[in-house]
């Protein structure tokens, strides 16, 4: 009986199982066999292994492979089918380099324009808000072009804000079951557990290979190793090293295993296992808004877990209210500390100083480039970048940025955005998109992800998702 017991738990735990195996042998093969070949060449081209590239991708390919080989996936229609294989494919392109899922996206949208052409009647539905905002955004971005200072950078910043109507306008195509739905959630949960395993992979790798002691990877703060930062070196198996938007992918990772718990479709151990993995990632990349990312999601989604329990989620509430109290108080200078970055309070000045000056206008898409290079501050940066001639240099922050690029219309337009992504997670009833939006608008506090293309296209493509239209079970049981 008992071994029967051990038998059942390691099923329902096994990919969990198998992930930590994994990481295990990776370590005991590096330990063994330390690599001699360079990752990067010189400090500013860096150079990416095209195995551990093709690994990688075969690794996040597992989740897809087994979504297809699912019984439950082949007694599905045939356009069902190519829909669901086209959004796993993007769900798991999009924690790669955006190289990786600009080809990706091609498949996507074939396999929509295919299904809807053989299933119209019951694809077809009615936009949502967001959609409506989504376009109206892109389009007076679009607009504000015809006024800028910087014509070449404005199309660079156009071309970042196509996913937002390219996805919405796919979305518009698709309609799929509320249990094809649940079964995508879960490939999207086991395809950023399989990320993060290949982030702390890198870094058994890179600090093995460069002969480093794995306990500095535990030092939180920004340090360089040979002259490299640390997420240029975890992230080396993709290539996109920035750690804020490799947070959007990680924390969407996070908010589905709540979901997923509450659903049964994983198991507490599995839960909590990748709980504990995502907080390592996260530690480890040095991403300030992703530590404070993961504690949002996980104190909203245990109030999510204890909300049938009213004696239990009051006591939650309590503990939470009384920490933040308890910290606020007398962590004060710490917070401060943590929080702090003179370089961005430098370009921050300068966009107060602009919105001052010109408050209604805005300098048009691109055209703060100009401003900040001819500013100061941007003499400033340049002396510390000299390959650059533009790096880092917009607000960091999205609604700040839209105002001083789109002006006072820009600024409602970016605004009316959050409120009916919010609007339409509420309607629906979303824990996955109500969560997310509110750490996309975080993010938007210390970063532009809208105008960075990594961060438009997995915020795009993660909302659209979340608050796709999804039928009752008309041809299927969910049962």
């Amino acid at each position: 009986m008992q071994t029967n017991k051990i038998g059942i738990w390691v099923k329902n735990n096994l990919f969990s199982l198998c992930c930590c195996a994994g990481l295990v042998l990776w370590w005991g093969a590096c330990k063994l066999f330390t690599p001699t070949v360079p990752i990067m060449v010189n400090e500013y081209a860096p150079v990416y292994l095209p195995a551990v590239c093709t690994i990688s991708l075969v690794l996040i390919a597992i989740p897809v492979f087994l979504l297809v080989c699912s019984r439950e996936f082949r007694q599905w229609r045939w356009t069902d089918q190519i829909v669901l294989l086209g959004i796993a494919l993007m769900l798991g392109a999009l924690i790669h380099r955006p190289r990786v899922y600009l080809d990706v996206q091609i498949v996507f949208f074939l396999c929509t324009v295919i299904a809807f052409v053989f299933d119209r009647p019951l694809c077809w539905h009615r936009p949502p808000l967001f959609y409506y905002a989504f376009w109206l955004y892109f389009i007076w971005q679009t607009i504000t072009i015809s006024w800028t200072s910087n014509t070449s950078e404005a199309m660079v910043y156009f071309n970042r804000l196509v996913p937002l109507v390219s996805y919405s306008l796919a979305f518009l195509l698709i309609r799929i079951e509320e249990r094809q739905y649940r079964l995508l959630v879960l490939m999207l949960w086991r395809v950023v557990c399989i990320g993060c395993l290949l982030t702390l992979g890198s870094g058994i790798y890179e600090a093995l290979r460069m002969g480093v002691d794995l306990s500095t990877f535990t030092h939180f703060g920004k340090f360089y190793i040979n002259q490299y930062t640390v997420y240029d070196l975890i992230f080396a198996w993709s290539g996109a090293t920035h750690p804020t938007y490799n947070a959007l992918w990680i924390i969407g990772g996070l908010v589905c295993s709540f979901y997923l718990m509450d659903k049964k479709y994983i198991t507490s151990f599995e839960a909590a296992f990748s709980w504990l993995l995502i907080f390592a990632t996260i530690y480890v990349s040095q991403s300030r808004v992703g530590l404070v990312l993961w504690c949002m999601v996980c104190a909203v989604g245990t109030l999510y877990l204890l909300r049938h329990h009213r004696r239990w989620l009051w006591t939650a509430l309590g503990v939470m209210a009384t920490a933040i109290i308890m910290i606020g108080i007398t962590q004060i200078d710490t917070i401060r500390a943590f929080s702090a970055d003179p370089n961005r309070d430098k370009l921050m000045s300068v966009t107060l100083d602009y919105l001052r000056a010109d408050p209604w206008k805005g300098c048009g898409l691109g055209g703060m480039t100009f401003d900040y290079i001819s500013s100061v501050v941007g003499y400033e940066f340049k002396s510390w970048w000299p390959q650059y001639d533009y790096i880092g240099m917009y607000p960091h922050n999205q609604f700040l940025g839209d105002w001083m690029q789109s002006g006072i219309v820009g600024l409602v337009l970016i605004c009316v955005v959050m409120l009916t992504l919010l609007y339409e997670s509420y309607r629906q009833r979303s824990f996955l998109a109500f969560v997310y939006c509110i750490a996309v608008f975080i993010v938007m506090q210390i970063e532009m992800p809208l105008h960075i293309l990594s961060g438009s296209s997995i915020i795009a493509f993660m909302m659209c998702f979340f608050l796709c239209h999804r039928a009752p079970s008309e041809r299927y049981s969910d049962k």
